[in-house]
Order: structure tokens, then C-alpha cells, then sequence
């Protein structure tokens, strides 16, 4: 039987199974993951560690969401606190969004489309439906923020939705064009495009 901890030890092996579980998964994935040998870094039994994740890949996806509202609450904070203009500010986004997208451990994980086929096949009901509503509440208060700030009517919420997705599936290509030496220009392209699209509207597309 698995050993009954207090709630001050259940708090601190929870955070420590994240930490391990990050380093674990930003080293060799999701589906690699040996839970005995997660267990064993942190100084529990393999059955411990199903008192506080019913898989590894609940693990996943409690880090991922872990990590997403603290993504958020950096990317406003960034924001906030960019002096100028709209087009600052709306740089600022941009370069946040894309230095995650390009150096989370857990995003460049499900850009392996192996692991995020997996991921999607073991995700919790209602996972996929409960992070689009944040996300869609995240890009309302961005807009909210824009349009106090600037008076932006064309960076309203689903434009911004749009634009990030956009971002993503450009990021999905950063291999392939790191190797034809044109990551940094696209990049660079897109970025333009963004922010005149966002404070100027659709006549820039």
C-alpha cells in the first residue's frame, strides 16, 4: 500500500514530481518517460507516485497548464510594462509569443508530431475545449489592454487569435528553415506583418 503522506509532504513531492517530470520530459519526451525512474529521483515508491498523477501523461499536461498561466501572466506583464506605442507593445507580444513557442521544453515537445498525436490521444475530456476558452479570455484581455492603451480596433480579440496561430504554424517550420538559412528573415517578414496588420487593419492584408 502506498505510504500516507502529510499535506505538508504530498505539497512538496507534487512540486518536486513537476520539476523532475520537466527535466524527464524536456529530455526525452512524453512517451519515454519511466515512471519508476521518475520515483526514483525524487525518493518515492513507483506506487507513491499514483496518489498524485493518475499517468505520466496527466503529469504532462498539469505541467503544461502550469506553465501556460504562467506564460500568460508574463507575456501582460511584459506588456504592461513596455513604454511607447502601440508598436512597441505590440513587438513585445510578438517576440514573448515567439521566445516561448521557441524554448519551452513542453511546447517543443508536442512540435514532435509523434508526441503531440500521442498527447492528443491521451488528453483529459474537455482538456482541448478548456485551454481554447483561456486562451480566447487571455486574447480578450490583451485586446482590452491594446484598446485602453492605443485605441486599437483592429487588435481585437479574435484577430489576435488568429495572428498567434499563425505565429505557431511558424514555428512548426523553425527546423526546416534554420536548415535553408531563412528562419531569421521570415521572422522578421512576419513580425512587420503582424504589427501592421494589428494597428492598421485589414487593408495591410
Amino acid at each position: 500500500m502506498p505510504k500516507a503522506f502529510t499535506h505538508e509532504e504530498r505539497t512538496f513531492i507534487r512540486e518536486k514530481l513537476m520539476v523532475a517530470g520537466l527535466r524527464h520530459f524536456e529530455r526525452g519526451g512524453v512517451r519515454s518517460l519511466r515512471i519508476d525512474e521518475l520515483c526514483r529521483d525524487v525518493g518515492i515508491a513507483k506506487g507513491s507516485f499514483y496518489g498524485f498523477f493518475p499517468s505520466k501523461e496527466a503529469l504532462y499536461f498539469a505541467l503544461a497548464e502550469q506553465r501556460d498561466a504562467q506564460h500568460k501572466k508574463e507575456m501582460m506583464a511584459e506588456i504592461v510594462a513596455t513604454p511607447g506605442g502601440a508598436e512597441a507593445a505590440l513587438g513585445t507580444l510578438f517576440d514573448s509569443m515567439l521566445k516561448r513557442l521557441e524554448t519551452d521544453p513542453l511546447i517543443r515537445i508536442v512540435r514532435d508530431s509523434g508526441e503531440f498525436a500521442y498527447l492528443i490521444r491521451h488528453a483529459p475530456p474537455n482538456y482541448i475545449a478548456d485551454n481554447l476558452k483561456n486562451d480566447r479570455l487571455f486574447f480578450m484581455r490583451l485586446a482590452d489592454e491594446f484598446e485602453k492603451r492605443f485605441g486599437l480596433k483592429y487588435a481585437d480579440a479574435q484577430t489576435l487569435e488568429g495572428a498567434t496561430t499563425l505565429l505557431m504554424t511558424l514555428s512548426l517550420q523553425e527546423d526546416y528553415l534554420r536548415q535553408t538559412e531563412t528562419y531569421a528573415l521570415t521572422v522578421r517578414v512576419f513580425r512587420e506583418m503582424f504589427i501592421s496588420r494589428l494597428i492598421e487593419g485589414p487593408s495591410h492584408d
